[in-house]
């Protein structure tokens, strides 16, 4: 058997400080990669405990054109490696799928809870839409089990209510995150028994493939990319608010992605297209990184609205006022 374990960072157990899941922060590359690595190392040797084969991990934390170096190779149990498997075709290289480091959809009075990039909300029917939904409709395989964040628990809805979950995180707003199961190695314990046990049970785990899919998107920046969103095959519903409707998941996803694409395009001069190693990230230009921190701060020290609705149109997400149009 060959298991998919796919990560993103920010519901990672003793991820606390917000600087510490971007890499231009120092925090990053002394604190937040050994944290991650204390859950994926975890649930990957949990898999293998319990007889799988091989554990491919995929990174989904700053995983661009540029991706972000997350994975402590060094750290994973023999067994589990790196790979770069599409979520589309997971069918074809992995038997099921368990997620670590999942976090609350944007919104969320939670610590660093967004939905791909701040800036975008979307829901299906009266369900939010977080990451670990899109990764589980698209890759179609099983879905485990969860290991993440108290909030992703409380509100990750009805597709994802009967999946197996591990919380590891909590936090109220998104400034401070807190371990939920003490010190690291309780942590890690707790994490390899739960996924040694998602074997156990992964006969009564199912694909997640909705039909009949009816999503409503809302972009905070959609004044500026609103026609874009459109020719990307969304229907305009309001100032901020765009339907899209398929049979299945993989007839909305490249379109999900598009609307994605453009929510994050105010976002784009933070992250460089430089190679992401710590002496890169370490020389980038000192006015940059003040820029860069003054759009991360305000963000995780902020509320943010569950929905942007068509009277909530005057900033983007996390930007000051004096930030806004640049």
């Amino acid at each position: 058997m060959r298991v998919a374990l796919v990560f993103d960072m920010e519901g990672a157990a003793h991820i606390q400080d917000p600087r510490d899941v971007l890499p231009m922060y120092p925090g990053y590359w002394d604190i937040g990669r050994r944290a991650l690595m204390i859950d994926i190392a975890a649930a990957a040797q949990g898999l293998l405990d319990a007889g799988v084969d091989e554990v491919g991990v995929i990174s989904h934390h700053g995983a661009g054109e540029n991706p972000w170096p997350n994975v402590i190779e060094t750290l994973l149990p023999e067994g589990a490696r790196s790979v770069d498997w599409e979520m589309k075709d997971l069918a074809e290289q992995a038997d099921a799928m368990i997620q670590v480091g999942c976090h609350a959809p944007g919104g969320s009075p939670s610590f660093l809870s967004h939905t791909f990039l701040p800036g975008f909300r979307m829901r299906m029917g009266d369900e939010v839409i977080s990451e670990s939904h899109e990764w589980a409709f698209a890759a179609g395989v099983p879905l485990l089990g969860i290991v993440g964040s108290e909030a992703l628990q409380r509100e990750r809805g009805a597709s994802l209510a009967d999946v197996p979950f591990l919380a590891v995180q909590t936090g109220e707003g998104h400034d401070v995150g807190r371990p939920v199961l003490g010190d690291a190695e309780q942590t890690a314990a707790a994490i390899r028994t739960f996924a040694a046990g998602s074997i156990d049970a992964a006969a009564a785990a199912r694909p997640l493939k909705p039909t009949d899919v009816s999503l409503v998107a809302s972009l905070h920046n959609a004044r500026d990319v609103g026609n874009e969103v459109v020719a990307a095959g969304w229907t305009r519903l309001s100032e901020t608010e765009f339907a899209l409707e398929g049979a299945t998941w993989a007839e909305v996803d490249d379109a999900v992605w598009e609307a994605v694409e453009l929510a994050y395009r105010p976002y784009t001069w933070m992250f460089p297209e430089i190679d992401w190693t710590e002496e890169n990230a370490m020389a980038l230009d000192a006015e940059l990184l003040e820029r860069i921190d003054a759009v991360w701060s305000g963000w995780t020290q902020e509320r943010h609205p569950a929905w942007f609705a068509p009277t909530a149109q005057d900033t983007l997400e996390g930007f000051p006022q004096a930030m806004a149009t640049d």
